[in-house]
């Protein structure tokens, strides 16, 4: 790793550990780099995804061409929960697969074709919950009436079926409480210096970004949606382990309560760089239990890689 992209990495870490749980909702101070860009926008000058400065009139194209964000998905949320019909309060099952579900996912059979677990079947000890993804909302609809309808639909759950219309007033007062603290901490820090560059005026607009595009709400409301797990019986969590911000918000609620057996898998299912920062998680990030106890890994040269990082060395990493 390149040596200011490392302290980069590490100075951002140690911030968010100062925040606490609520820097877990900010795709900025997770370093999710394919959603911000921002260390390519300050060191390699790529204007593509910047946040503009603040005066009125700038103030005034933020809040139109980057908030309809955080205005258009609550509508979006509530449409699709009123959508998916099989509504759950709970989840038990001995193993739990959280996974990502568009139209690769669709077989002409009407059955469930997993695509990050390949070949898994569902069966008694089994469930799958599904995270819908997809560019447009119809995709998303299309995924739903999918889980809804497909032959394994009794130990298929899509991430809707969880969640309730207060849910999502509870997300944006969330997402809201978090912004604020988080800018707070930031303001007042007189200088965040990576190297000898003062970075801060970019990391405070790049987390307005994260709230006024809605990607903090949105996280606020997977974490919801994957609280309700919680309450059921659920031997093993078993997930696609990529550290984005829901993954961080789901560990580190499990990871706090006390007495807790609830086993963590993440599966490493595919390969990653330096330019997915938030796979390099530093000792700070490590101190806000953000990590699986187990992480299974796609061969020996990404299970070498990934015992050289400081965020994971109290995990169990395994081929």
């Amino acid at each position: 790793m390149h040596f200011i992209l490392r302290e980069y990495n590490k100075v951002i870490g140690k911030l968010s550990n100062e925040i606490g749980s609520h820097s877990l909702y900010s795709s900025t101070l997770c370093r999710v780099e394919a959603q911000t860009h921002l260390f390519r926008s300050i060191y390699l000058k790529d204007q593509s995804n910047r946040i503009r400065k603040n005066n009125i009139s700038n103030i005034l194209y933020n809040l139109v061409n980057i908030g309809v964000g955080v205005l258009f998905k609550p509508i979006r949320d509530l449409i699709l929960i009123i959508i998916s019909r099989k509504k759950i309060k709970h989840i038990d099952s001995k193993l739990l697969f959280i996974t990502y579900g568009d139209k690769r996912s669709y077989t002409p059979n009407n059955s469930w074709r997993e695509e990050i677990f390949r070949g898994l079947k569902v069966g008694s000890n089994k469930h799958i919950l599904v995270l819908p993804i997809g560019k447009r909302i119809d995709d998303i609809i299309e995924t739903i009436y999918f889980c809804n309808k497909c032959n394994e639909s009794q130990r298929i759950s899509n991430m809707y079926n969880l969640l309730q219309i207060q849910d999502i007033f509870k997300s944006i007062l969330k997402a809201t409480k978090s912004f604020v603290y988080c800018f707070l901490i930031l303001k007042v820090k007189r200088k965040i210096n990576v190297e000898e560059k003062n970075i801060k005026n970019e990391l405070i607009n790049s987390v307005f970004r994260d709230f006024l595009s809605g990607k903090m709400y949105t996280n606020a409301l997977y974490l919801s949606a994957l609280s309700k797990i919680l309450k059921g019986k659920v031997d093993c969590i078993i997930f696609p382990w990529e550290s984005t911000c829901w993954e961080r918000l789901l560990l580190n609620k499990l990871n706090s309560i006390r007495n807790n057996k609830t086993i963590t898998i993440g599966y490493q299912h595919t390969g990653f760089s330096h330019g997915l920062l938030q796979h390099f998680p530093t000792y700070y990030d490590q101190n806000l239990s953000i990590n699986p106890k187990y992480i299974l890994t796609a061969g020996k040269i990404q299970e070498n890689r990934l015992n050289k990082i400081d965020g994971l060395s109290k995990i169990n990493i395994e081929t």
